[in-house]
């Protein structure tokens, strides 16, 4: 692991911003410290289904994006091969029409891999409606530090 500084949640802010599916999301990081991270998903009606709930994509990209979000704070570098490789993901209960939170949290960081989990609740509603294990790849040499 690198010796930089951890990035503030405001370097990770401009950082996951410069992804265009995180911008069309809206996602907004509301804390990402230490390995760990808390990933809105603000409600938009283009993000639900027949039905008015939530729809798996969009929860699928929140698990995403909470998970690279604790993993880069862990890392303390922004990388240029950090892609997901694998993500098993677990719809638990209709998600109703409001804001998501993502939950990030890293299981485990290795020379080449980086596992991590993400807990999606309703906002204000700790009960989860999906639970998702993902894997990324991690660069052989991390490139400069964030910020």
């Amino acid at each position: 692991m690198s010796h930089h500084p951890a990035p503030t949640t405001e370097e990770l802010r401009a950082l996951i911003f410069q992804s265009p599916i995180a911008r069309t999301h809206g996602f907004v990081i509301e804390e990402a410290v230490d390995g760990t991270s808390v990933v809105r998903l603000p409600y938009a009606e283009h993000l639900t289904r027949v039905g008015g709930v939530i729809s798996g994509p969009a929860m699928a990209g929140l698990a995403d994006a909470a998970v690279s979000i604790a993993i880069l704070s862990h890392l303390r570098t922004a990388t240029s091969g950090f892609v997901t490789t694998s993500m098993t993901l677990n719809f638990l209960r209709p998600a109703p029409p409001t804001d998501l939170v993502g939950k990030g949290i890293v299981l485990r960081v290795g020379r080449r891999l980086a596992i991590g989990e993400a807990r999606i609740h309703p906002a204000g509603d700790e009960d989860l409606v999906a639970h998702a294990v993902l894997s990324f790849t991690v660069p052989s040499v991390p490139d400069a530090p964030i910020g």
